[in-house]
């Protein structure tokens, strides 16, 4: 072979690879450009973190059903899946709605669910079609179910509750809750469970429901429950919102005991979307709110008022837009200040002269202080409060629409708990009803908070207060002085009693050596 011939070859293997490599430029560009955002714009539903899932990764996990695609089809669900289906022929046959109308009804709305979760979903129309009408009806008849039937849920939560392992009650009794109310201490006259329901016929089902649909990842988008919900009201324009439905549903979860968090307070089930800051976007973003709490008006006011009311609210947003802005330009940027401040364990404040009182039963994250006294509402420590606090910290995490409100509260928590000694004193105060052991309690709150940021943390201003007030020595001697000689009648009586003889031996000590100074004529 002559050297032009190699020559030759060299250029068409040269030629054929600079082909190649065109080829797989202009392949990757056009890849490139059909790229499209990997989270819409919309997306509220969300897969917990891998950082924060590694501290407990049972909290995000459903135990018997699935509502909505990320768990859809696992092997512990299938039972369930039935269920959904009988639910769903009961609900068309409760309902009398056609078939078509119901399918058409969800169909229009397909793009706009699935915009609601933050990653692409692997199921095609029909399915992805066939989930919303199965979960959504599922729950709508759920639902509807529990508000037919008043008693049934009161009476399967009366008997989990009666049920509960002795082991989760603490052996202090100042750390005990409160009893039962008589409704719910004696048993009920006649079965209440609805026959043939596997949901309302075995108690334990309610109670693996009431923690499967608070979880981030086990969400449908609240307008397809609206949707549904909308279908059955026709001609029934009087019925609750669906707002309400479902928050009595989860209220009745402990018939008004004071094991689950949502349902200690009757405060923050007089919620209504009327009262919303925002859109609803999901159950948990629902119950979110209504923990959040929302302002509300016993007294209506007159338009002019209204009128007024809402300029002012703008006048003051931009006043306070402006303020921080002039902030942001004078203040230099520094990473330790956007740390929440820590403050002292409720112990070592109680050292030095901080107060704790029981808050108001109302939103939870209405925590004071004023002229040396904490003010806390009342908090139930228990098996699910756990999961359902990390759930709304992570969906707080993910979701730039809500503040780190719960994550500002479970940081506060975390600094005032630090041990079972803080644990043991929030109980003995009546501000935290543990129905776990002090040990577990204290351990739970530092855990909480662990892999997680806050942004605008809630209590900057309460934290520095605090600490101005640990800070004054006096108030520290104070408390030493009323715990060391006034924390019991005998030492109270101790310290008078030195006092007196202290007195009587300076008057003795004056009355002898007085006469040495002035001496009689």
């Amino acid at each position: 072979m002559s050297s032009s011939d190699i020559e030759k070859g060299k250029g068409d293997e040269i030629y054929i690879e600079d082909s190649i490599k065109e080829e797989w430029k202009r392949t990757f560009f056009r890849k490139v450009q059909r790229s499209n955002s990997p989270m819409p714009d919309s997306c509220c539903i969300f897969r917990v973190p891998e950082v924060l899932r590694r501290q407990k990764r049972f909290a995000y996990q459903p135990d018997i059903v699935s509502i909505g695609p990320f768990h859809r089809g696992g092997k512990k669900f299938r039972s369930l899946e039935n269920v959904k289906k009988w639910y769903l022929k009961g609900f068309l046959e409760s309902t009398k709605i056609e078939w078509d109308r119901l399918i058409a009804s969800i169909t229009t709305e397909v793009k706009r669910a699935r915009n609601c979760y933050a990653e692409p979903l692997n199921l095609d129309e029909n399915n992805f079609v066939e989930m919303l009408i199965l979960d959504g009806c599922f729950l709508i008849e759920l639902f509807r179910k529990a508000s037919s039937e008043p008693d049934s849920a009161r009476a399967a939560a009366a008997r989990v509750y009666e049920t509960k392992s002795p082991c989760a009650v603490p052996k202090s009794p100042r750390a005990a809750p409160a009893r039962l109310p008589a409704a719910l201490a004696r048993p009920p006259a006649a079965p209440a469970p609805i026959q043939g329901d596997p949901i309302f016929s075995v108690p334990c089902m309610l109670e693996y429901l009431y923690h499967d649909l608070l979880l981030l990842e086990n969400q449908l988008p609240w307008f397809v429950l609206q949707i549904f919900y909308d279908l059955i009201q026709d001609g029934h324009p009087k019925k609750l919102p669906l707002s309400r439905v479902v928050i009595n549903f989860f209220k009745k979860s402990v018939a008004d005991d004071k094991i689950f968090l949502v349902a200690d307070d009757p405060k923050i089930f007089n919620y209504h979307e009327s009262e919303s800051p925002h859109e609803i976007l999901h159950i948990l973003d629902l119950i979110r709110s209504a923990l959040v709490g929302q302002k509300q008006q016993d007294n209506k006011s007159s338009p002019l008022c209204s009128i007024v009311q809402t300029t002012c609210n703008k006048l003051g947003k931009k006043l306070r837009a402006l303020i921080v802005r002039n902030k942001a330009s004078t203040v230099n940027e520094d990473s330790s200040s956007h740390l929440p401040k820590r403050i002292p364990s409720a112990a070592t404040l109680s050292e030095a002269g901080v107060k704790f009182k029981k808050g108001e039963r109302g939103c939870i994250l209405n925590i004071t202080f004023k002229h040396g006294v904490f003010t806390i509402p009342p908090l139930v420590i228990e098996e699910r409060t756990g999961p359902l606090f990390r759930n709304l910290m992570a969906y707080e995490q993910c979701y730039q629409g809500r503040k780190h409100k719960i994550t500002s509260y479970a940081v506060l928590m975390d600094n005032l708990i630090d041990t079972s000694k803080d644990v043991d004193l929030l109980c003995e105060k009546g501000i935290v009803a543990n129905w776990l052991s002090a040990e577990d309690a204290s351990k739970y709150f530092n855990e909480l908070y662990n892999d997680t940021t806050v942004i605008g943390y809630n209590y900057e201003g309460l934290c520095k207060d605090v600490e101005e007030y640990h800070k004054v020595l006096w108030n520290r001697w104070r408390e030493k002085l009323k715990r060391d000689y006034f924390g019991t009648p005998w030492a109270t009586i101790s310290f008078f009693a030195a006092f007196v003889l202290l007195v009587l031996t300076f008057l003795q000590t004056i009355y002898t050596i007085h006469p040495y100074y002035h001496p009689r004529d």
